[in-house]
């Protein structure tokens, strides 16, 4: 199993963890895209649009302090998830097909303490209370949480999540 950084990825073509900055000015210079205002459900968090259930997760870009995600919808269209400033990623059982069920996005403050136990790889109840965890609750952050119908179940905090379709 691949180790990047405090990331652990299972990679199984065709899906690739594009790294280095190389890669991603190439993929930003390929990309015809433009943004898009999503739709979120105010209690719950959960996108409503773009519609991405039953979305394949097609590529997973990764930066230093961003993560890139491309969908491809039931409808064929491309719709990418920019998350800027991450602070904190957790990506369990990355496949060959990688189906979402929902995304969700709130808050920081919304979490749950496991929950930020997995992003940001604490183990302990007294790392969950500290400082970082207060700071990140406090400021403007959000959580992303892709809940999969199979495969990839990722968990994010981040600065901003911007959406963006492919032309």
């Amino acid at each position: 199993m691949p180790m990047i950084g405090s990331l652990i990825l299972t990679v199984v073509s065709p899906i690739v963890a594009q790294l280095g900055r190389r890669n991603q000015e190439t993929l930003n210079r390929k990309l015809e895209s433009s943004m898009v205002n999503a739709v979120i459900d105010s209690k719950s968090g959960i996108v409503q649009y773009p519609h991405l259930h039953d979305a394949t997760l097609i590529s997973l870009a990764l930066e230093p302090t961003s993560a890139r995600f491309r969908f491809q919808t039931v409808t064929k269209q491309v719709v990418c998830l920019v998350l800027h400033d991450v602070r904190g990623l957790s990506v369990e059982s990355l496949f060959e097909n990688n189906i979402v069920f929902e995304i969700q996005i709130a808050p920081t403050a919304k979490m749950e303490p496991e929950d930020f136990r997995r992003v940001l790889h604490l183990s302990t109840d007294h790392e969950i209370n500290s400082d970082k965890v207060d700071k990140l609750r406090a400021e403007n952050f959000v959580f992303v949480r892709i809940n999969p119908t199979l495969g990839a179940d990722v968990l994010a905090i981040c600065r901003e999540a911007a959406w963006e379709i492919e032309a």
